[in-house]
């Protein structure tokens, strides 16, 4: 993942590179002359009464501003909805909507989402040969007169979120930055030309925030995000984590499970993020805070990271061993909380539960006590959606009761309940 380039192509600036905010196409090269980008700024020299025929030429869009192409914004009132002589072909236009064709004016974000594709004339409108070469990206208001025109008349739909917008372009530079600070704490290259990161946090947020600024690239997963961010902003886990963090994790999740083929299970794009975010250094804090208050956080952003982290985790299929093993795991307990927690907690006979996720294995772990559970109800696979989709993490669900099958010193054999 080398070309580390902000959205669309420098728009969000790079690294080592650009510099952000400047897109491959924006400012002078508009295809009008002396068009200062104003609403009835056209961007051909046509006169008045061409600019009235117009009027009865195209099929007007209700709702939308601006398909970024040329203008041809009327000159006049529009035409009464059944006037048969000048009737547009093709929904009638409504007053106070713009029509889509019209230049854009600096600063102002598209306040549609919808985007017309080509034109709206019979036979297209100015120069849908070149439709497509300029995608929007997100976070970007348009910067010169008409966006350069037709270029951009097939590009994704626009957003009509300014929060969003701005969200995305500070995600982009974030992304970007944090690269630079990485890599500023990392100089040094292998025999291979491959950075050495001895630090494995460090190596997948790399890995992370560069998939990252390469999909901010592409229109369509670009969208995807901004979509994300438009639904979810208001959460608490948005609000814990971060505009980074957030699309960091969901971008990185869908990434490792189109690779590893996994199966589509329903989860949502926050359950993603949760699942996610929980396998990196954040099971910490999660874990803690479900301890500590007997699996009601009181944190908010806490509590929803744990609630859909669990509701990912229900979505998935109990873990089986494969063919010719035991359904067993093991786990290791290292550090007790404290002197005689063991002895008191695992009593032969009794029952045993953790508030918290656990992370299990498929192998024996030695430890201060060894865990043996002997099955795997409300066990997950969790590889696939997890921060180490290379690992066989199989993570059991927070409350898990369990059965103290036998005691034998340090060695304990649960049974899930």
């Amino acid at each position: 993942m080398s070309g580390m380039g902000g959205a669309g192509g420098g728009g969000a600036g790079s690294v080592g590179t650009g510099a952000p905010g400047q897109g491959s196409n924006q400012g002078s090269g508009s295809r009008s002359s002396g068009n200062n980008g104003g609403p009835n700024a056209g961007g051909s020299t046509s006169s008045s009464s061409s600019l009235d025929r117009a009027a009865s030429q195209i099929e007007y869009m209700p709702n939308v501003l601006g398909c970024a192409c040329h203008s041809v914004r009327p000159a006049g009132p529009p035409p009464p909805p059944n006037n048969a002589a000048v009737k547009p072909a093709g929904p009638k236009w409504k007053p106070g909507v713009v029509p889509g064709h019209v230049t854009w004016v600096p600063g102002i974000i598209p306040s549609s989402p919808v985007q017309v594709d080509g034109g709206n004339a019979p036979g297209g409108q100015q120069g849908d040969k070149d439709a497509g070469k300029t995608p929007w990206v997100p976070g970007k208001i348009p910067t010169g007169p008409g966006n350069h025109g037709p270029q951009n008349s097939k590009g994704p739909a626009y957003n009509p979120d300014a929060d969003t917008h701005a969200e995305m372009g500070k995600i982009a530079a974030e992304a970007n930055q944090a690269l630079k600070d990485l890599y500023a704490k990392y100089p040094k290259f292998d025999a291979d030309g491959k950075r050495v990161v001895p630090d494995p946090d460090d190596k997948e947020r790399i890995a992370r925030y560069e998939n990252l600024t390469n999909s901010l690239k592409s229109p369509d997963k670009a969208n995807q995000l901004a979509a994300a961010i438009a639904a979810n902003k208001n959460d608490p886990l948005y609000n814990y984590l971060g505009g980074l963090r957030f699309a960091s994790f969901l971008n990185q999740s869908k990434s490792n499970t189109d690779k590893s083929g996994a199966p589509d299970v329903g989860m949502t794009d926050i359950e993603r993020i949760a699942l996610y975010g929980y396998t990196t250094g954040d099971y910490t804090a999660i874990n803690g805070a479900l301890r500590k208050e007997k699996g009601n956080p009181s944190d908010p952003g806490l509590a929803a990271y744990a609630k859909y982290a669990t509701d990912a985790m229900e979505k998935l299929p109990d873990y089986q061993a494969p063919a010719g093993k035991e359904n067993k795991l093991y786990r290791a307990i290292f550090t007790e909380p404290y002197p005689g927690w063991g002895a008191a907690t695992f009593v032969q006979g009794q029952k045993y539960s953790d508030y918290a996720f656990a992370s299990t294995a498929t192998e024996g772990v030695p430890g201060t006590w060894q865990l043996t559970i002997d099955g795997t109800k409300n066990a997950k696979d969790v590889g696939p959606y997890s921060a180490w989709p290379g690992e066989k993490e199989v993570l059991t669900m927070p409350g898990t009761e369990y059965f103290i099958q036998n005691v034998d010193r340090n060695k304990v054999t649960l049974v899930p309940l």
